[in-house]
């Protein structure tokens, strides 16, 4: 009979946020503005289990970090409220 024995542990995070995003309409030049929402994980695996509360902060930190690339870097198609234009960079 084999008793498995556990090595490590896995931390796991999740973070949401959002931000605004302003948009000005390439085809009718109207400013507009929407709220986009994200979510973002992080891990982290404590060897051992030798330091649960440093691998639950570091599965946070790399969450939020992701949280914050993930800000910056989303696109989502929502088309402009007076023409309903999608703006090039939201079509690809």
């Amino acid at each position: 009979m084999i008793i498995p024995i556990p090595i490590a542990v896995r931390h796991n995070a999740i973070v949401r946020g959002a931000t605004w995003r302003v948009v000005s309409c390439e085809n009718c030049q109207q400013l507009y503005a929407f709220l986009l929402e994200i979510e973002a994980r992080g891990t982290d695996l404590d060897l051992l289990s030798l330091d649960s509360p440093g691998s639950e902060q570091r599965a946070l930190a790399q969450a939020q970090e992701n949280l914050v690339a993930k800000a910056r870097n989303s696109v989502v198609a929502i088309p402009c409220p007076q023409c309903g234009f999608y703006q090039a960079d939201m079509v690809r």
